[in-house]
């Protein structure tokens, strides 16, 4: 079965989730798996690169490791232009077939999808539908080819109804929304019959800063969007805007990835007819009704988050004082239930792990291994089963032996910069995964919890190296009464033939060069200091290693 890859940063948008909806319904179709490495945050180019980042990041590292037969890079996504080109040297070293879903610019093939029909048919409903003459399409920036091809859709159908029109280029984002509305608002510029926006945010902003300023959407002007966010649509007005944009992304991606001739005549791409063009009848009290409902959602929204912080302190009391991995592990399995709608989960750790006692806070920075341990795999509600070695390039276990067509998303398993491994989560759709609170603070506990093991291994290393120390006399390192009494318990035990010489030494001092000279005052003959004498060059060669004089 192939494998495709897809990188992704933080997964908090419904958009997001759409495009990888599109993703894994179309490569199950084709009989493939379908592995999503990604984060819990996203920082911007002027954060600090902090230690939590930094352990974020290293899941990446996993690609020089995957066997996968291509990449699917959301690149648009990504904030920090340090990390898309750290993507574009990984992918490029790993020689792994890549299709960028966010344009050309990292030198990746990329795909585009027909945007201007779907623009052209809204347009030709605000027209026909509502009676609009007079229209402004709020584009995104000039040059940008998603911004062009529903510049492109618009003008079709206004030349075609031959409307007066005006084109303002924005940004997809709030600024140049909030200023249009504003210059409306002071009558700097004249109110249009309807605004057409080509991103929900912009008409969001847009709609809510005519309606501040005392203009009504749609009474006195129409509004649309495009993309289908879950902001438009739960907005008041809701939007009425174009959806499937993403999804459709998503699914031409795999289809070119693979080699896979498109249908050109089928487009999920649809209009969800909202109130802000007048299309969705309102009731009289219809703003009060949906105020109610939006504050009973945030109500439930509040009393949810409180539970989660109760279950996740929970968890974080008892990860922190476990004494053993198997002991962590075992708490995992018991409270992997409060992580939604998950299939099957599988911590995978580094082998060495717990290796290298004497630094605690030590911080790999190699790829991960060729193989790793699997510390815990578990489906949902059902006891999990601790697990062995397994070769990395499968990622997790359960896409080693025969399955259908999976989808795995996989996450850093880290304490800020300090790296474990990775935690590998199945689900049967995309739209049952999100980065929430929950799961991020869930698997910090867990990693945490392997830090504070590693700090107790580091506290009995301490401690055997302090009762060792007693073994030996500081000054002379020869064995101390308590170790020669240790020694010869040991061998004793070993029940061998050996002869051992006492010497009784009444004083001992050094002179100012050790290493030349060693002037010694014994109650015994001469031969004894000779004996002594080597025993100090021996000693200096062998740096000061421990040896017993026989």
């Amino acid at each position: 079965m192939k494998r495709i890859g897809v990188i992704i940063p933080s997964i908090t948008d419904g958009l997001q989730v759409e495009l990888l909806d599109g993703i894994f319904k179309t490569a199950s179709a084709a009989d493939c798996d379908v592995i999503v490495l990604t984060t819990a945050t996203n920082g911007m180019e002027f954060h600090i690169q902090n230690e939590i980042m930094t352990g974020e990041e290293s899941i990446y590292l996993l690609l020089e490791r995957a066997e996968l037969d291509g990449i699917l890079l959301v690149s648009q996504y990504f904030v920090k232009a340090t990390v898309r080109k750290t993507l574009s040297e990984l992918i490029r070293r790993a020689a792994i077939p890549c299709i960028d879903l966010g344009g050309t610019k990292l030198g990746f093939e990329t795909v585009s999808i027909p945007q201007a029909e779907a623009v052209c048919e809204l347009t030709d409903h605000i027209i026909e539908k509502h009676g609009c003459r007079d229209l402004i399409f709020l584009a995104g920036p000039e040059g940008i080819s998603d911004s062009e091809q529903r510049i492109s859709g618009f003008l079709r159908s206004a030349n075609i109804h031959d409307c007066s029109y005006e084109i303002i280029y924005g940004d997809f984002w709030k600024f140049r929304a909030n200023e249009l509305g504003n210059e409306f608002i002071e009558n700097k510029r004249r109110l249009p019959d309807a605004v057409l926006c080509a991103s929900d945010t912009m008409a969001v902003a847009l709609c809510d800063t005519l309606q501040s300023g005392g203009i009504s959407v749609p009474d006195d002007v129409i509004v649309t969007g495009y993309d289908g966010h879950i902001s438009a649509i739960s907005n008041f007005p809701s939007m009425t805007t174009v959806s499937g944009n993403m999804f459709e992304l998503g699914k031409t991606g795999v289809n070119k990835l693979l080699g896979i001739a498109a249908d050109a005549q089928r487009s999920d791409m649809h209009i969800i007819y909202g109130a802000s063009c007048g299309c969705v009848e309102r009731m009289n009290d219809y703003q009060t009704a949906a105020l109610k409902v939006r504050e009973q959602i945030q109500r439930d929204a509040e009393i949810g988050a409180m539970l989660e912080m109760r279950v996740n302190a929970n968890v974080i009391t008892r990860t922190s004082s476990v004494d053993s991995l198997d002991e962590l592990t075992d708490i995992v399995d018991q409270t992997a239930h409060i992580i939604k709608s998950y299939k099957s989960l599988h911590i995978c750790i580094l082998p060495n792990w717990d290796s290298d006692p004497e630094h605690p806070d030590a911080c790999p920075t190699q790829p991960f291994p060729e193989q790793m341990l699997c510390a815990l795999s578990k489906n949902a509600w059902t006891a999990g089963v601790k697990g062995g070695p397994f070769p990395t390039k499968h990622i997790v276990p359960a896409l080693m032996g025969e399955h259908e067509p999976t989808l795995v998303f996989v996450l850093s398993l880290h304490a800020s910069s300090q790296v474990f491994g990775y935690c590998g989560f199945t689900y049967e759709s995309a739209v049952d995964f999100t980065v929430s609170l929950m799961l991020f603070n869930y698997m910090t506990s867990l990693a945490n919890g392997m830090r504070i093991l590693r700090h107790k291994l580091y506290a009995e290393y301490l401690q055997k190296k302090i009762q060792e120390s007693s073994h030996y006399d500081k000054m002379t390192d020869m064995l101390s009464k308590k170790g020669l009494l240790l020694y010869l318990e040991s061998q004793k035990e070993l029940n061998v033939r050996n002869c051992i010489m006492l010497v009784t030494v009444s004083q001992l001092a050094a002179a100012p060069n050790r290493k030349k000279k060693m002037i010694c005052q014994i109650s015994t003959c001469s031969p004894i200091f000779c004996l002594q004498t080597r025993y100090d060059l021996y000693r200096d060669e062998i740096k000061r290693q421990h040896i017993l004089i026989k």
